[in-house]
């Protein structure tokens, strides 16, 4: 690849992924998507002690509808659960099917476990960090969030 082209992907790879240290939480929301390296994600912080709950977001989006024969939610819990997270430690929200509803969706579960003033960890693909930051900034202005996607270049 061009050096040039390289350093302007690299910089727009570091303002989308946020570069955020992670810090510890109340919960560690996995965004689904067809990524299981979220799902990895969200169990290593789990057991680096970061939160004691995991919510898994996701119903079937776009690029998992007519793939997948379970929800992106219910995937990433059993992936979790293989990688050490106890499944009475994750919560799910199963209906969502983009970034905005898994926000909304995913309001209901955390009022329902006393978290939605909590700190939340976020984990999705580290290029959507950006969005998802917008998208809960306008509905969770009370919440505090941090990003905990992992840093390199996919």
């Amino acid at each position: 690849m061009d050096p040039t082209v390289r350093e302007h992907l690299n910089i727009l790879w570091n303002y989308m992924r946020l570069g955020q240290e992670v810090t510890p939480g109340d919960c560690i929301i996995g965004f689904g998507c067809i990524n299981d390296d979220i799902a990895l994600r969200c169990a290593q912080l789990y057991r680096d002690g970061f939160a004691p709950k995991v919510l898994f977001t996701g119903g079937l989006g776009r690029n998992t509808l007519g793939r997948w024969n379970q929800s992106e939610a219910e995937r990433f819990a059993f992936i979790a659960q293989q990688h050490g997270v106890p499944a009475q430690n994750i919560l799910l929200e199963n209906q969502s099917t983009n970034s905005a509803e898994n926000i909304l969706f995913t309001r209901k579960i955390l009022e329902e476990a006393g978290l939605v003033q909590g700190r939340l960890i976020c984990v999705h693909k580290p290029f959507c960090n950006c969005k998802n930051r917008y998208i809960f900034r306008k509905g969770r202005r009370t919440t505090r969030i941090c990003r905990g996607s992992w840093h390199t270049p996919a």
